[in-house]
């Protein structure tokens, strides 16, 4: 998995290995960015389940202010942490361990208001719908 365009165009992503982990394909985002390129320059953004980060990742290449990656499972914050430094955006990042649908409010506790919401959930978890019940109800 690659950046797709902008500063780190070409870099490498790293993965979780071993894992039944099936990353957003390079089409797929290709295809998001391209849909919300004028919002990106300049924005806050959130990766939620972000696994590998790749979604934020991109979205700072591509001009993004911050980027709040937030996952729960303890290897792919390792991962997301990996991929940040090697994109040389810690500055612009932060990484949130925590469960977006079991911790009630912590996104409105960080202070932060985004402009772009990134979320690729797990598959056939319904994971999506209250996440955004969550991301409404706590005004971020």
């Amino acid at each position: 998995m690659k950046i797709i365009a902008g500063a780190n165009k070409g870099r490498k992503l790293a993965c979780l290995q071993g894992r039944k982990v099936r990353p957003t394909s390079g089409k797929v985002r290709e295809a998001i960015f391209s849909i919300c390129s004028r919002r990106v320059s300049g924005a806050m953004v959130a990766d939620l389940f972000a696994g590998t980060g790749a979604f934020g990742l991109e979205a700072l290449s591509r001009g993004a202010g911050h980027a709040v990656f937030v996952e729960s499972d303890p290897r792919a914050l390792a991962i997301i942490k990996k991929n940040v430094t090697a994109c040389r955006v810690s500055d612009q990042s932060t990484v949130l361990s925590r469960n977006i649908l079991e911790d009630q409010g912590f996104l409105a506790r960080t202070g932060f208001s985004f402009d772009l919401v990134f979320m690729d959930p797990p598959y056939n978890r319904g994971a999506v719908v209250p996440a955004l019940k969550r991301l409404e109800a706590e005004g971020v």
